[in-house]
């Protein structure tokens, strides 16, 4: 009887100091820097893209105007077709080509774009 007691006791305090196991608790502080890590590199991620997003639309922004003041200068410079078109002299359309052309460049520059 004595022996079955002290098999019982020997039993539940093992149980009792076996929960208390210390390497979880790191475990848990472990992950939960990780998923804090995980965190925010996501939020640093959508950041880039948004801002990756937000040049490329400035950039189509800048060629638009470009090609919108290349049309005007088309307009002012020329003489207006029966069909629609324009009339310029070629060293005119020269000028405001290269101007259109320096404009995209510089786009490109300011907003860090490829060819």
């Amino acid at each position: 009887m004595k022996t079955i007691k002290l098999t019982l006791g020997l039993a539940a305090l093992a149980l009792i100091a076996g929960c208390q196991d210390s390497r979880v608790a790191d475990l848990e502080k472990r992950v939960a820097t990780l998923e804090a890590d995980i965190a925010a590199l996501r939020n640093k991620n959508n950041v880039e893209q948004a801002t990756r997003e937000q040049e490329r639309l400035d950039f189509r922004a800048c060629v638009a105007e470009a090609n919108s003041l290349y049309n005007a200068d088309l307009v002012n410079n020329g003489s207006k077709l029966k069909n629609g078109g324009y009339r310029i002299d070629a060293a005119t359309e020269k000028v405001i080509r290269q101007r259109r052309i320096d404009r995209i460049e510089e786009c490109k520059m300011l907003h860090r774009q490829g060819s």
